[in-house]
């Protein structure tokens, strides 16, 4: 789950937490988001900029939610008021706020680069808030109000983690250091989904333009000769073979066909574009919308010549290289 990484003004103390958690939902009942600040102002007389930044930081954190006019709680707001638990309230919340983050992949938004490190012999962890982006400080005052971080003699900019907590943060650094590392992430089972998905969009495809061809060229004495060849010739550079007009005695059409759904782009192999490099005009490109094949009267955009023709009014990127070592 992907949302915006956090971003606060100052967050209460642990007392405006107890107040929201204890007395506002003890009933475990939504309540008016207007009647919440109302209490809490006349409860513990808090400005009320921070109260809101405050119940910001709750519906951030999947702790309470906003229902129209009301706020709801939800099983995070039991688990934190859970009595019979023997972790402490402050402790409870900081593993709250680094699930959260590291769910969100934005550990590595608020902790930046070198902003962790440990002693490698009493595994003490350190934090240097230098490292922490100004817009995330008040996360940082707020563990730091609940005596999670503490001053430490190794300089007025770093802090000692609390060793409740330490190895929670030292996990969420090392596990969030691989989702920075890389931009997207594939199971092997999604990815042989994903592909048998593509393979049945793409045969659905071919079918549809066969049968446009086919109606294309009625009258034709050999219209059953228009017919896809990709299954029997997956290195042809072309899916289906089929005849320019009705006087075309052999095949002399020659089209690639391209599914999507959603975004106009495809993938166009080397072999392809070379094919179509060296059948010029006898060559095209059917760029077909896949959620568009049973509308009535939808046909799909045709691009004749696509090797001299493409770059006329598509975006070609790269997307995979290949790299010959010289010898």
């Amino acid at each position: 789950m992907e949302t915006d990484a956090p971003e606060f003004n100052e967050l209460g103390t642990r007392r405006l937490f107890e107040v929201i958690l204890f007395e506002v939902f003890r009933k475990n009942q939504p309540v008016l988001a207007e009647d919440v600040e109302k209490y809490c102002i006349s409860r513990i007389f808090r400005s009320a900029p921070q109260l809101r930044s405050t119940l910001r930081f709750l519906e951030w954190s999947l702790v309470v939610i906003r229902d129209g006019p009301y706020l709801a709680p939800t099983p995070q707001l039991i688990a934190l008021c859970d009595a019979s638990s023997t972790v402490t309230l402050e402790v409870r919340l900081a593993l709250m706020i680094l699930a959260r983050l590291r769910e969100t992949n934005h550990f590595t938004t608020v902790f930046l680069e070198d902003a962790l490190s440990q002693e490698p012999q009493n595994r003490v962890l350190y934090l240097a808030t230098s490292k922490i982006p100004l817009r995330y400080m008040p996360l940082i005052v707020l563990l730091r109000n609940l005596g999670l971080f503490e001053d430490n003699a190794l300089g007025a900019g770093v802090l000692t983690v609390d060793a409740r907590i330490a190895a929670a943060f030292a996990d969420a650094a090392l596990s969030s250091s691989y989702t920075k590392s890389r931009t997207r992430r594939m199971t092997l089972a999604s990815l042989k989904a994903l592909l048998a998905a593509q393979e049945a969009q793409g045969t659905e495809a071919e079918a549809f333009v066969v049968g446009i061809e086919r109606k294309r060229l009625q009258g034709h004495p050999r219209v059953d000769a228009v017919r896809s060849i990709a299954a029997e010739d997956v290195a042809a550079g072309f899916d289906i073979v089929s005849f320019e007009s009705a006087f075309s005695l052999m095949h002399d059409r020659y089209i690639e066909v391209k599914s999507h759904k959603d975004q106009v782009c495809f993938y166009w192999s080397r072999n392809e574009f070379e094919t179509a490099q060296r059948l010029g005009n006898s060559y095209y490109l059917f760029i077909v919308d896949a959620g568009r094949i049973a509308e009535s009267g939808y046909t799909p955009l045709v691009i004749r010549n696509p090797s001299e023709t493409l770059a006329s009014s598509w975006r070609v990127e790269p997307e995979t290289w290949l790299a010959t070592r010289i010898l």
